[in-house]
């Protein structure tokens, strides 16, 4: 999930955490997830846009990489479902 989270923001989630899968592992635990249109509004050449990111990609996003297992989505289908809604412009579950 944390490899699929950069086509968003065009970076890796905890990108600063030096790199080594401990630190990045640890950096996951220790601080919340980033919010995806954060990041992207620091890079120019971001994959999306940092205002199409924000709303609910950030809720999905955060929904999806939340420490608590039961505030997660609870399959793969609910995130799908969520990301359909959001192409479509209807209300997501992660909001």
């Amino acid at each position: 999930m944390f490899h699929s989270i950069r086509v968003l923001p065009g970076t890796r989630p905890w990108a600063d955490a030096g790199g080594q899968v401990a630190q990045t592992l640890r950096a996951g635990l220790e601080r919340p997830a980033p919010v995806p249109s954060q990041y992207a509004a620091q890079q120019k050449d971001a994959p999306v846009s940092a205002r199409l990111l924000q709303g609910d990609l950030d809720a999905i996003v955060a929904k999806a990489l939340r420490k608590e297992p039961t505030h997660r989505y609870a399959t793969v289908n609910g995130l799908r479902l969520d990301i359909e809604r959001t192409l479509r412009g209807e209300p997501v579950a992660a909001r």
